[in-house]
């Protein structure tokens, strides 16, 4: 089998969608839909940056999706693509070809205006290889939790099902304040949550063509909570993700009025009842902990620690004038987690 390694056109998405069943749980037709939605219509860049493997029949046996975003570092955007769906069809798996692409893609990106390579889904298959070109880690993983316990024994041991999905928008007004928690979210409010970002560490963008397009992820159940002024400004914001209405991850959460944040939570916690509510806290700024600790989200040693996941990694794509690699982008080391704030919106599975 004669193996061409080169960049995805669009003349192949449904090969590469139809490829994704060996990996993606959803039906032809879902499929098609949704590698619409990461790749094709990502709002990010011009075109998808993505890799694939044909063989002499123009038949694709191998993708390598990159999940395309744009990350602050200083005053600048800088694009950044995170490693994400890879496959090999069944018929051309032990020739390499997940490696070859890996290295096609290298300077390809860079080729393309990338900067930096990002891996928040590692698994520990290819983790060595990608540490043999050059990735290193960035932090293992760990989060903070919130728990309810009534909640937790009415899911384990009654097996309560929750069918949420169409449930009413939740509106409270408190002191000049309204509070919102609903599976939709208008636009108006979009539009105000990058105001909310304080942060000076390397940060993914919210602009609202981003938040727009990530938001629209075909299958996904989300959760929007904010709370505004009497004006409409927004003081506070929070994106959740649920597949059973019971348990939680906390995607993004910021605020430039936390006591209002601490009602909101209070709020969500109230009126959907979750069993546990679950934020990483690996990479983050001094704003974003203080958030969590207020509302009481605590670190569980045993959890983090029987954690299986390899750590996160990062690979820059600049180099030096002799051709070595260049880890400061923007004037900031990227392979010092202490430089980040990384949330579990930032997952190309979130």
């Amino acid at each position: 089998m004669n193996i061409t390694i080169k960049p995805y056109s669009q003349d192949y998405d449904k090969q590469c969608a139809d490829l994704e069943q060996y990996l993606w749980k959803e039906d032809e037709k879902g499929r098609e839909i949704r590698f619409d939605w990461a790749y094709t219509h990502c709002p990010v860049h011009e075109k998808p940056l993505c890799v694939i493997a044909v063989n002499e029949d123009e038949e694709v046996v191998g993708f390598r999706g990159y999940f395309l975003n744009k990350y602050k570092i200083g005053n600048e955007e800088f694009l950044v693509a995170q490693l994400s769906d890879t496959v090999v069809s069944d018929k051309a798996r032990r020739q390499g070809i997940f490696q070859k692409m890996t290295n096609f893609s290298l300077d390809y990106l860079k080729d393309s205006g990338v900067s930096l390579i990002i891996n928040l889904s590692p698994s520990w298959p290819p983790y060595y290889g990608y540490k043999k070109i050059s990735f290193e880690d960035l932090s293992q993983f760990h989060s903070k939790y919130k728990f309810g316990f009534g909640s937790i024994l009415s899911e384990k041991s009654f097996r309560k099902k929750r069918s949420w999905k169409e449930r009413k928008e939740t509106v409270v007004s408190m002191k000049g304040i309204t509070y919102h928690i609903a599976s939709s979210i208008d636009q108006s409010v979009i539009a105000q949550v990058e105001q909310l970002v304080s942060t000076s560490h390397i940060h993914s963008s919210l602009s609202i063509d981003i938040l727009k397009w990530r938001t629209s992820r075909p299958g996904k159940d989300y959760l929007y909570a904010y709370t505004m002024d009497a004006s409409d400004k927004l003081y506070s914001f929070m994106i959740l993700s649920t597949v059973d209405y019971y348990n939680y991850n906390l995607g993004l959460f910021l605020s430039d009025h936390p006591e209002t944040f601490k009602l909101l939570f209070r709020l969500f916690r109230k009126e959907y009842k979750p069993s546990t509510i679950a934020a990483w806290d690996f990479a983050m700024d001094d704003s974003s902990r203080k958030l969590l600790n207020k509302v009481g989200m605590v670190s569980i040693p045993f959890i983090n620690k029987i954690r299986k996941n390899p750590p996160a990694l990062v690979r820059t794509l600049q180099t030096n004038e002799d051709g070595s690699l260049n880890w400061n982008i923007g004037g900031v080391d990227i392979r010092k987690v202490e430089n980040w704030t990384i949330n579990k919106f930032d997952l190309d599975s979130f």
